[in-house]
């Protein structure tokens, strides 16, 4: 059974379960990697986590009583060993990706979103955003994500974008996780040209993670 692609192809890694469920996925070859990974069973996804400080390979990872992941050794690709070790703590992770789907009630229309979102030191390495408002006849569908900033369990994000109808705006939106699969999400989205929608979801999920 397939299940969601790695955001980096590697070989030589390590793998480990992590007291919270997740699997953690660290270094590896594509050359030089410092990159890990999280992979949720629960939605069978894949997120970036803190890079390694290290470009490792054929290195060991053991996971410690405390739940903190202890990763020693390896090497580079072309053949120098390391003798330096790192530690991956799950509870100080910074937050990289937010995902979210679903429709919210405002002024008495239903509005119905995507979001699709990751970074990586500092950069944005997938994106896209889609809403419809039919309501107000305002529909933007697969807009390119310029900025994101994720805080604890909000995320803020922005870009350039074409409204269905050939428009060009800039839009501006903040979505914020409760936490758990369930409706009280939120999501607040302002458009250039004065159009604003915000709401609690009646449907669907937000996770940043």
């Amino acid at each position: 059974m397939s299940t969601g692609n790695l955001n980096d192809g590697r070989g030589d890694h390590v793998a480990n379960l992590l007291t919270n469920g997740l699997v953690l996925v660290a270094g590896g070859t594509t050359f030089q990697l410092k990159t890990t990974e999280l992979y949720d069973p629960a939605t069978g996804t894949w997120s970036l986590t803190g890079d390694l400080n290290a470009a490792r390979k054929d290195h060991a990872g053991t996971l410690l009583p405390d739940g903190m992941v202890l990763v020693t050794g390896g090497g580079f690709a072309g053949g120098l060993t390391l003798n330096s070790a790192e530690l991956y703590d799950p509870g100080i992770v910074v937050a990289t990706k937010v995902d979210g789907h679903g429709s919210v009630n405002s002024h008495g229309d239903r509005i119905t979103f995507e979001v699709h979102a990751s970074q990586s030191n500092g950069s944005i390495s997938a994106n896209s955003f889609s809403f419809c408002d039919p309501a107000s006849d305002v529909c933007l569908t697969n807009a390119g994500i310029r900025n994101l900033s994720i805080d604890g369990n909000t995320a803020d994000f922005s870009g350039n974008a074409q409204l269905d109808d050939g428009a060009k705006v800039h839009y501006s939106v903040s979505v914020t996780d409760n936490g758990e699969t369930g409706t009280s999400d939120t999501i607040s989205i302002s458009l250039s040209d004065g159009y604003s929608a915000q709401g609690t979801l009646v449907t669907g999920d937000i996770r940043i993670f």
